[in-house]
This record gives structure tokens, sequence and C-alpha cells, in this order.
């Protein structure tokens, strides 16, 4: 059976819109590098780690703290290439199902790199201009929230810690207190003992 020139042109039009969101796709991947310290394209929003935030202060910038080692981006790079492509294709071969009874065709696959290059030459652009700017804001946003989320939690405990530390130490003074009446009440038994024999020391 054949299919309709409209299933097509559909084909068409979601495997361009699905390269899109394969571009998006790899933007999250980009950004996640940059978070690790993988890029810092744009110097734009360096003053920004020095604006003191409530409660979190001035966030460290990672670029002046080290990255991690070659071999371990390379491997968080590599594997993050083989889910976008393995995305891409998986989502090109359920289009082609749905829309075109299984039959893949060629003009998909160049729809799809189609809408991935138009989405990377500009709004990936802009994304990976901005990627200084959203890894500060990400840190800022998930650093006050840990504070945020924390704080009870950190009363809880000084206050629990507090009541532990003040019990152990009464119990510690009343055994020591009486420990040493007890140490008093056996000297005194032995003096007195010593003084009904007439040998007080």
């Amino acid at each position: 059976m054949e299919i309709s020139p409209y299933m097509l042109f559909l084909l068409l039009v979601y495997s361009f819109l699905f390269g899109m969101v394969s571009g998006a796709f790899n933007d999250v991947n980009r950004i996640t590098r940059a978070i690790l310290g993988v890029r810092y394209p744009s110097r734009s929003f360096e003053r920004l780690y020095s604006v003191k935030l409530p409660f979190v202060g001035a966030l460290a910038d990672k670029r002046k703290e080290g990255k991690l080692k070659r071999g371990v981006l390379s491997a968080i790079i590599f594997i993050q290439d083989i889910l976008l492509f393995a995305f891409m294709g998986c989502g090109t071969a359920i289009l082609n199902y749905y829309l075109n009874r299984g039959q893949l065709r060629l003009y998909t696959i160049v729809a799809v790199a189609a809408g991935f290059a138009v989405y990377y030459f500009t709004l990936g652009r802009l994304v990976i201009f901005l990627s200084q700017g959203i890894v500060f804001l990400l840190r800022a946003v998930f650093g006050i929230a840990v504070y945020i989320i924390s704080r009870p939690f950190i009363w809880i405990f000084s206050f629990v810690k507090r009541v532990v530390v003040d019990c152990y130490k009464k119990i510690s003074d009343a055994i020591a207190k009486k420990k040493i009446i007890s140490y008093n009440k056996k000297r005194r038994a032995e003096l007195l003992a010593l003084a009904q024999k007439g040998f007080i020391e």
C-alpha cells in the first residue's frame, strides 16, 4: 500500500522537528560538560562569581579549582555522544515506523540532520554563549535549595547533639562523683578499721 503524500509531508516535518529536538538534547550534554569544567566558551559572565548570593555567598569559580582528569572528561564526552546518536537513531526509526510503515526513507535522515544543523547554528550558538550564565544559575539555585532544605536537619542535628553531649556529661559527672563517694567510703572504712586496731596511718 502506498503512503499518502500528506503522511510523507508529515514525516518530513516531524523529522526536521526531531532534528531540532536532538539539537536541544545535545545542548543539555554541552551544558553538563560546562558544569564539569569541560568548556567555558564565553567569559561574559565571570563577574557573577563575585556576587554574594543569599544564604550561600559567592560561588566558587570551577575554572579556578581545576578540572577533572582528561581521561574522565573524554569518557564522559564519548558516552554523551553515543547517547545522542542512539537517541537520534531510535527517534528516526520510530518516525519511519509509525508514519511510513517501517520503510526508511533517506530524506528523513537528511531532514533530521537539517533540523539539527538549524538548531545548532541558531539557538545552539545562543545557548553556548549563555552556557556560563546557565551554569552559574543552576549552581546558584541548587546551592540555595540545598541550604534551605538542609537547615532544618542541621538545626535538629545540632539540638540532638547538644542534648546528647549534655546528657553524656551529666552521666559522666554522676559516675565520677559516685566513684569518688564509693572510694571515700571504702577509704573511711579502712581507716576506721585501722584506728580500731590502733594503727592509724
